[in-house]
């Protein structure tokens, strides 16, 4: 349909802005740690839970730094380097094979210095952790089937993740702490796609799902003439932004946007009905509240830090929407709750599980 290219458009102005978001520097960190940290950051996006090995590897790290000092960091950080820089190199020429064969090997040090640091009683501790985080999503995972969402390919992951646990088990009855921790950490990756999946389910609709369900509830009561002529306006802005990206006319594709943005508005308050806005604040302010709580728990400085900054702002805004709501400025409140649901729903796929 039309605003599908329209959603792809937006997205592809938004990657700059997230490619270009810099978590701050942890002041436990010394400047050393954090620039061999950053070789293995995770997404800025998407959260790693606290089972996932990258995390389990910068505690281990920040460990070391606080116990045994910058100098025995580095040296215990000194094989690891080694096969960082052999996979760049290898990955540099296109030699794939040898590339993954280095990768597979820096995960394996990763492994070694998070067993040798944190100890095997950190290998079993994340084992439970795991089971519990498997019994969460499959509850939830029911819940979602109860209500009618399709989840065959979250089942078929969580699957995977008890196959994977069922290994590391069996690695723990043998004392190999490392090939535990190898598959629990994979158990733990796959269990975030079905705890991201069990999100994204779960999301506040901000402008552009309502903008969709407008368009089909005005499909189904329109004749298509009439929905043509509806959404004309947005064919001729969106296609006005296509060229200007094109021709690399960022400011005059940015202005498209907000005109579209604006007619997106139009058609919602136009189509859907006249308690959209006020529906959209409420799922607004529980999602705050619900995420407020998480960000309090948080024990990871940088992470803690950058959620109370997005929430801090999904808050002005809302605060903003609801007074536009009580002024019945319907479209300035739709726009100000759209922008502050958008920010509740990435900060629930940032705070770990």
């Amino acid at each position: 349909m039309r605003f599908r290219s329209l959603v792809i458009l937006v997205l592809t102005l938004g990657m700059g802005v997230t490619a270009c978001d810099r978590t701050p520097m942890d002041p436990l960190l010394d400047p050393e740690l954090e620039a061999a940290l950053s070789d293995a950051a995770a997404t800025p996006v998407y959260s790693a839970a606290y089972t996932s090995l990258p995390h389990l590897f910068r505690t281990a790290l920040i460990t070391v730094g606080k116990e045994r000092g910058p100098r025995l960091l580095q040296r215990d950080l000194a094989n690891w380097r080694r096969l960082n820089d052999e996979a760049r190199a290898a990955l540099s020429v296109g030699d794939r094979q040898v590339a993954q064969a280095r990768i597979e090997a820096v995960r394996a040090e990763q492994i070694r210095l998070v067993v040798n640091v944190l100890g095997h009683k950190a290998v079993h501790r994340a084992v439970q952790d795991v089971g519990v985080s498997l019994a969460r999503a499959g509850i939830e995972l029911n819940n979602a089937e109860i209500a009618g969402k399709e989840v065959r390919r979250a089942r078929a992951m969580t699957a995977q993740v008890n196959e994977l646990m069922q290994r590391a088990n069996v690695a723990l009855e043998r004392s190999d702490h490392e090939a535990a921790l190898d598959q629990l950490t994979r158990a733990s990756d796959l269990l975030d796609g079905v705890a991201h999946f069990l999100i994204t389910l779960q999301r506040i609709p901000a402008l552009e799902t309502l903008f969709e369900e407008a368009v089909a509830r005005a499909g189904r009561q329109q004749h298509r003439a009439a929905l043509d002529s509806m959404l004309a306006s947005l064919d001729t802005l969106n296609a006005d932004a296509r060229r200007a990206l094109r021709n690399g006319q960022r400011e005059r594709a940015q202005r498209s946007l907000e005109a579209v943005r604006k007619e997106q508005i139009r058609v919602v308050l136009s189509a859907l009905d006249s308690g959209t806005v006020h529906g959209l604040i409420k799922q607004v302010d529980a999602g705050l509240a619900v995420s407020a709580a998480r960000v309090n728990r948080l024990t990871d400085v940088r992470l803690r830090d950058r959620a109370s900054r997005m929430l801090d702002e999904a808050s002005s805004l809302i605060a903003r929407a609801h007074k536009a709501h009580e002024q019945r400025a319907a479209a300035t409140a739709l726009d100000l709750a759209s922008h502050a649901a958008g920010l509740v729903n990435a900060l629930q796929h940032l705070l770990p599980r």
